[in-house]
């Protein structure tokens, strides 16, 4: 999203996409911002019964998990950033990217053995893995029409 008053749209599509795939939200929890309050009034209007749980203002530490998680992914997004050689002025344009691989990567692994992992949760089946899995950071060539493109092209 590139705001987030955005939140609710999205949320609308996320929810409809969970139905069809069979699957009904009972709760969410939340902190009292005003997108979230917004996204609450609207599911009221819409008649989904959805049970809202809003954590108090400026209390980070009720949101153990989701604030556990973030900082679990902050972590890794500047590993993938210190590996790759970033700089802080190229960091700032290519974090999203980072944020995007993680969350990828966590939805398609296990946190435990024989454990199954959130995809396979969400949609009943293993799921299917690039097959241009790269080391973040490395080098490589743009191609199109099977051009070389760049400075050095004929």
């Amino acid at each position: 999203m590139k705001n987030k008053s955005d939140l609710k749209e999205k949320m609308f599509t996320l929810l409809t996409d969970l139905k069809i795939a069979g699957i009904d939200i009972q709760y969410i929890r939340c902190d009292d911002s005003g997108e979230n309050k917004a996204f609450y009034d609207a599911c009221r209007a819409k008649g989904y019964n959805i049970k809202f749980e809003f954590s108090g203002p400026r209390t980070p530490q009720r949101n153990g998990k989701v604030e556990r998680k973030f900082q679990t992914f902050y972590g890794r997004i500047r590993a993938m950033l210190n590996h790759a050689g970033f700089e802080n002025g190229e960091r700032s344009g290519i974090w999203a990217e980072c944020a995007r691989t993680i969350t990828f990567l966590s939805n398609i692994t296990a946190s435990k053995p024989k454990e199954k992992c959130p995809y396979q949760l969400l949609f009943g089946s293993k799921p299917k893995l690039p097959s241009s899995f790269k080391i973040f950071g490395e080098i490589g060539v743009v191609t199109t029409n099977d051009n070389v493109q760049g400075k050095l092209k004929n």
